[in-house]
C-alpha cells in the first residue's frame, strides 16, 4: 500500500519535482536558545537557492551542526511566486516523554477492496494537486474534494465507513502496520455518526506514525467544523493532543494542530485559551511570524484570540506582514505585563 501524507502541498514524496524548483521561503520553529541566524548558517541554504539533490541528508547534518536532539525539514509548495517553502523544525533538548502512543502489535488488515480504493484515491489526489485542483468541502464533517476523481473515491469511503465500520475501528486501534492504520484513519472519518468515531480518531491523533496522525487530525478538523455548525450533535473533541502538538518539531503535527485548534478556539473557550497561553504562547508567536502568510494564518488567528483580539481585527492585518508583526508585538507586550 502507498504511504504518504495527505497534504495538498507537501512534496516530501515527490523529491524529483521539488529539486527542480527554487526555495522561496525558509521558516523555522522550535528555536529557543539557538538563534535563527545560527540555524540558517548551519542549514547552508538560502532563499533563491535550488533545492539540492542531497536535501534528504540535511536533517542529520543540521542536527549535528547545531547539537540538538532533533531536526526535521519539510518541503512545501508553494509561496506566492510558485517557489518552494522549507519548514525547519528543531527540538533543542530531548523530550521528557513521548507525546505519541506506542505502535500496536496485531497482525490485522483492512479488506483488499478498501486498501485498493484508498490507493486509487491517493493516485487521484496527487494528480489533482499537480493540476492545482485542491478545493475541498468539509461542511458535512468529511472531505469532498472539487476534483471529480478524488470525490468519486471519497463517495466510496462513505459506503465503506457504513458497512465496514467495525474493522476500520479495529485496524485503526490495533494493526501493527502503519499503512493500514493511516488508511483506516482517513476512511473512518466518513462514518455517518461522527460522534461515534471521534474517540477512535483522537487515539489515532497521537499515533507513533506521522501519517496516521496527519490523517486523523484532518478527519477531526472536518468533524470539528460540523460540530461547530451543529452543536445539537453533541460532538466533543478534546483539544489536548493538538495543544501538545504545538511543541512538536515535525511540521505536519503543527500544521494539523493549528487547523483543528483554529476551529476549537472559535467560540473562545476560556479554559482552552488559558491552556494555550500558559503552555504554547511562544510556539504560537513563532509560527504567527512565519513569512509564509498562508501557513502563518491559523497560528496568528489563535494567538490573536489568546490575546483577546477580535477576529475582525485579526483578519484586517493577517495578510500584511508588517501590520501582522505589529499586532503580534502588541500581544507579546501585553502577555509580558501579566
Amino acid at each position: 500500500m502507498k504511504h504518504f501524507l495527505l497534504l495538498c502541498l507537501l512534496l516530501s514524496t515527490s523529491p524529483a519535482i521539488a529539486q527542480e524548483q527554487q526555495i522561496g521561503i525558509i521558516d523555522f520553529f522550535g528555536l529557543r536558545k539557538i538563534s535563527e541566524q545560527q540555524a540558517r548558517s548551519a542549514l547552508g541554504l538560502h532563499e533563491g537557492d535550488t533545492l539540492p539533490l542531497s536535501y534528504s541528508n540535511l536533517e542529520e547534518h543540521l542536527k549535528d551542526a547545531l547539537d540538538v536532539a532533533e531536526a526535521h525539514i519539510s518541503v512545501v509548495c508553494c509561496d506566492d511566486s510558485g517557489n518552494l517553502i522549507l519548514f525547519v523544525g528543531i527540538r533543542e533538548t530531548p523530550a521528557r516523554h513521548s507525546m505519541y502512543r506506542a505502535s500496536p502489535h496485531w497482525d490485522i488488515s483492512l479488506p483488499a477492496e478498501i486498501t485498493d480504493a484508498y490507493n486509487h484515491f491517493l493516485d487521484a489526489f496527487q494528480l489533482a494537486v499537480s493540476k492545482g485542483i485542491t478545493g475541498d468541502d468539509i461542511s458535512q464533517g468529511h472531505s469532498l474534494m472539487a476534483d471529480s476523481a478524488c470525490r468519486s473515491w471519497q463517495e466510496q469511503f462513505l459506503l465503506f465507513a457504513r458497512h465496514h465500520l467495525q474493522i476500520l475501528r479495529t485496524v485503526l486501534r490495533n494493526s501493527s502496520d502503519p499503512q493500514q492504520r493511516a488508511a483506516a484513519a482517513y476512511i473512518i472519518g466518513y462514518a455517518s455518526n461522527k460522534r461515534l468515531v471521534t474517540g477512535d480518531l483522537l487515539i489515532a491523533a497521537v499515533d507513533e506514525d506521522e501519517i496516521v496522525r496527519n490523517n486523523a487530525a484532518r478527519a477531526l478538523a472536518a468533524i470539528a467544523t460540523l460540530a461547530e455548525r451543529k452543536p445539537s450533535l453533541h460532538i466533543k473533541i478534546s483539544p489536548t493532543p493538538f495543544v501538545n502538538m504545538l511543541s512538536s518539531p515535525i511540521w505536519t503535527d503543527r500544521n494539523k494542530a493549528l487547523m483543528v485548534l483554529s476551529i476549537l478556539t472559535k467560540k473562545r473557550d476560556r479554559a482552552l485559551l488559558r491552556q494555550l497561553r500558559d503552555k504554547e504562547f511562544g510556539s504560537l508567536v513563532e509560527m504567527a511570524r512565519w513569512k509564509s502568510k498562508g501557513h502563518a494564518y491559523n497560528a496568528f488567528l489563535i494567538l490573536g484570540r489568546v490575546g483577546g483580539i477580535s477576529d475582525r481585527e485579526i483578519n484586517k492585518v493577517a495578510w500584511d506582514i508588517s501590520r501582522r508583526n505589529a499586532l503580534i508585538d502588541r500581544i507579546v507586550k501585553a502577555h509580558r505585563r501579566k
